[in-house]
């Protein structure tokens, strides 16, 4: 292997960069599968759930909600 003067295998920061831009895609999907898998629990409870922000103004109600009221 070829060693530059600054001691480096050519390309070890496209590696390094590609290792974040992966791990950086990794993150976004696992948030993505944990907030459809919050997505289906809300929709699936047979409790009546609403969602407020911190104004106290409804952003959000399931459909047992709806069923209820």
């Amino acid at each position: 292997m070829k060693i530059d003067i600054n001691g480096k295998a050519p390309g070890m920061d496209e590696i390094a960069g590609e290792r974040q831009r992966l791990g950086a895609e990794l993150e976004r999907i696992v948030s993505d599968a944990r907030l459809r898998q919050a997505g289906a629990v809300f929709e699936g409870s047979i409790e009546g759930l609403v969602v407020a922000d911190d104004q106290a103004n409804i952003v959000s109600v399931n459909s047992a909600f709806t069923q209820i009221t």
